[in-house]
């Protein structure tokens, strides 16, 4: 081996191969990194419906020893995963968010306008209809409360 080893240069092309018996087996912590490896590369195109699965990811990661961490090459592509989602989630809150203050403004608008029992009731129902977030538009929107001011028109028309 001393012989072969002294005329090899770089870029020799050698051959090289273990005896039966003389294999190590395989790194229990390298598995278990490479495992999470691939789950990464698996990630694709984040939006909000893979976040379950990076999720998983995650805990994948988490559950390793910190030994098996540190052979995660890939573990920046899961953070900045997991930071997309939280982008994403905050603008469909925004989103959300937007849609709740407009549906309260349409039924402040029907609370205003009630003139009659038949207008009291349907803002009352308007209001039932409406996501927690936009009540609390109704019941907090530039310091009035609107559904106080629902519930005394239903009081003044005898409605329940």
């Amino acid at each position: 081996a001393k012989t072969i080893f002294e005329n090899v240069e770089a870029g020799y092309a050698v051959l090289v191969y273990e005896l039966p018996g003389t294999e190590q087996a395989p790194d229990p912590n390298q598995q278990a990194a490479d495992k999470v490896i691939t789950s990464i590369n698996n990630i694709g195109n984040v939006t909000l419906e893979r976040e379950g699965y990076i999720g998983g990811v995650r805990a994948d990661y988490n559950a390793l020893s910190s030994q098996a961490k540190s052979l995660v090459t890939n573990y920046n592509v899961l953070v900045d995963a997991e930071n997309t989602i939280n982008q994403l989630k905050g603008q469909a809150w925004a989103a959300a968010d937007a849609q709740a203050r407009q549906q309260a403004e349409a039924v402040i608008s029907q609370i205003n306008s009630a003139g009659d029992a038949g207008a009291v009731q349907q803002a009352r129902n308007a209001y039932n209809g409406l996501s927690q977030a936009a009540q609390a538009y109704v019941n907090n929107y530039n310091g009035v409360n609107y559904f106080d001011i629902l519930k005394q028109k239903m009081r003044d028309f005898g409605i329940q």
